[in-house]
């Protein structure tokens, strides 16, 4: 470790703001559980928008998760950030996400539903579908569609989804989007077909 007496300001500056990012990084996603877990909605909003920024939302999301449950109004919370705001997955690991939805949504009770996914191509290839899957084969298209633009290529995909691994469904809280969507953990699922495609579409 170098003397701090043969730093100069600039490099004990530097030095001090890089131990006070490290500490915020560690800090925001313990203080976002800890408000979710009181019900603090404020301070949770606050947390996980800075640990997204500070590049730690899948921690934040991992730290929920161990919570094993949280109050009826961070579920409500919890549930309407999700569904006006795509950053959170953007923000976070897939399973670490999916594990922090088993804790902080409310479940879903009842039986399996054929839903559709609109997916990238490459997702695809890896199984790493996002969780946000749908009633309408429709909207699926609409996505895939899109996926076809941003990624290599576009599927339409089908499942038939068993209870255990629909994780909540949203739209009947609110279907705003009229998306009619369904929190789907993708390591539950069994066979998922491919029934539409959509080649690659130049930028």
């Amino acid at each position: 470790m170098a003397d701090r007496h043969l730093m100069s300001p600039a490099e004990i500056a530097a030095r001090a703001k890089m131990a006070a990012f490290l500490a915020e990084r560690k800090r925001a996603p313990r203080a976002f559980a800890e408000a979710i877990a009181a019900g603090d909605i404020r301070v949770a909003e606050k947390a996980l928008t800075k640990a997204i920024e500070l590049g730690v939302g899948h921690l934040a999301m991992r730290a929920a998760a161990r919570l094993g449950g949280v109050p009826i109004v961070s579920q409500a919370w919890f549930l309407g950030r999700w569904i006006e705001d795509g950053e959170l997955r953007d923000g976070s690991r897939d399973l670490d996400l999916l594990d922090a939805m088993r804790a902080m949504l409310p479940p879903y009770h009842g039986p399996s539903q054929r839903l559709y996914r609109g997916e990238g191509a490459s997702n695809r290839r890896r199984r790493t579908y996002g969780p946000s899957w749908s009633l309408s084969r429709e909207i699926a298209e609409d996505f895939a569609k899109a996926a076809a633009f941003y990624y290599q290529g576009g599927v339409v995909l089908e499942a038939m989804v068993p209870p255990e691994a629909i994780i909540a469904s949203p739209h009947l809280v609110s279907n705003h989007f009229g998306e009619d969507e369904y929190l789907v953990d993708r390591r539950c699922l069994g066979r998922v077909a491919v029934i539409a495609r959509y080649p690659p579409l130049a930028a």
